[in-house]
């Protein structure tokens, strides 16, 4: 006999459900709220992005009826926010999958879906986020993932999640190599652990770059190491 153990969250999590599906919602609300999750909801994206803004919610349950409009939002969201969210799509499709994750999504689930294991899904994303760890400092960067900031020459870098994710995990081992693959696994869930999501590793390193390399064609900290993957390059 399986026995299944959920512990309650010992910070009140606020999370942010947009759900067009009424009794998708409905289940949802109830799922969170016994669970002691602060909620907050919506059934349509009119004021999404006043609504994330307002409520500083920790994540977003994304769940419009199609493809276009879930995408359509979270590009909008990405365009004035960082908070996670998870994309919930009517289809089960690998190229959407894709796309969401390019786009800057944190993670990717198709209906019909086990509440438990969104729930599982959330708690990972907001764990990693919140996890405590001293400051590390590097002669280009300085960051601390307790508050999930990256600063360089004093001025603030604002990271997407994912991107946060990524280069944490390259300046917390300098001038080690990781494998596009290696970095997958330690990032994303094992959902996404697949050779196809290379491109969207390549995609957020790519946006990394831009945001800190002074030349991203050439660049000096994030570097490609041929046939092998990235690194964090210290002089």
């Amino acid at each position: 006999m399986t026995t299944l153990i959920h512990t309650t969250p010992v910070i009140k999590y606020h999370i942010l459900v947009l759900e067009a599906n009424a009794n998708i919602h409905t289940q949802m609300v109830e799922h969170f709220t016994q669970r002691q999750y602060i909620i907050s909801t919506m059934q349509n994206s009119d004021n999404v992005l006043q609504m994330s803004t307002l409520t500083q919610c920790d994540c977003i349950l994304l769940g419009m009826p199609s493809t276009i409009d879930n995408i359509l939002i979270l590009q909008q969201l990405r365009q004035c926010s960082n908070v996670p969210v998870i994309m919930i799509s009517p289809r089960h499709d690998q190229h959407e999958k894709i796309l969401a994750m390019q786009m800057g999504a944190d993670d990717y689930l198709s209906k019909p879906m086990d509440l438990r294991e969104l729930d599982v899904r959330i708690i990972a994303i907001l764990r990693r986020i919140h996890t405590t760890s001293p400051t590390n400092n590097t002669p280009y960067l300085q960051f601390n993932i307790d508050n999930r900031s990256v600063l360089m020459n004093g001025n603030v870098i604002e990271f997407t999640p994912m991107e946060f994710a990524i280069i944490s995990t390259l300046l917390q081992s300098p001038n080690r190599v990781f494998s596009r693959q290696e970095l997958i696994t330690l990032i994303f869930s094992e959902q996404f652990s697949q050779v196809s999501f290379s491109r969207a590793i390549d995609m957020h390193i790519s946006n990394i770059r831009t945001k800190i390399e002074q030349n991203p064609d050439k660049p000096q900290y994030i570097v490609t190491v041929y046939a092998k993957g990235y690194m964090y390059q210290t002089r």
